[in-house]
């Protein structure tokens, strides 16, 4: 199933790569990753309404709703990132990120320990 997926994917995203200039695929990938910041905010506020929480502005929107919002955002996203086709993601970069990201919080934990509220 996986492979079939993942081939066909690939197939369509370079098809549509072809027919759709650099430019446009550029534009494209922004307008999706504003939608995807919106998305994100707004699984944000709907999280925040769903736990009651005090002095924030609530949706309406469901947190079920909100989160599905959130993946299809997310997907657009890595749809127009396969269209640019290969060199527009870097695990390297990636994992450089992530080790800084956890060397954030392991500092983080080590001062609220220190501060002896851990």
């Amino acid at each position: 199933m996986w492979d079939k997926t993942h081939d066909e994917l690939n197939d369509l995203t370079a098809e549509i790569g072809k027919r759709v200039d650099i430019d446009n695929q550029l534009t494209q990938l922004a307008e999706e990753a504003s939608e995807l910041a919106q998305a994100a905010l707004k699984y944000r506020r709907a999280l925040q309404t769903a736990r009651r929480d005090t002095g924030i502005s609530p949706t309406p929107k469901p947190e079920v709703a909100a989160h599905f919002d959130l993946i299809e955002e997310a997907s657009d996203v890595s749809l127009s990132l396969m269209v640019l086709g290969e060199g527009f993601t870097s695990s390297g970069i990636m994992l450089k990120k992530a080790n800084r990201w956890l060397d954030r919080l392991k500092e983080h934990d080590t001062k609220i320990h220190e501060e002896g509220r851990m």
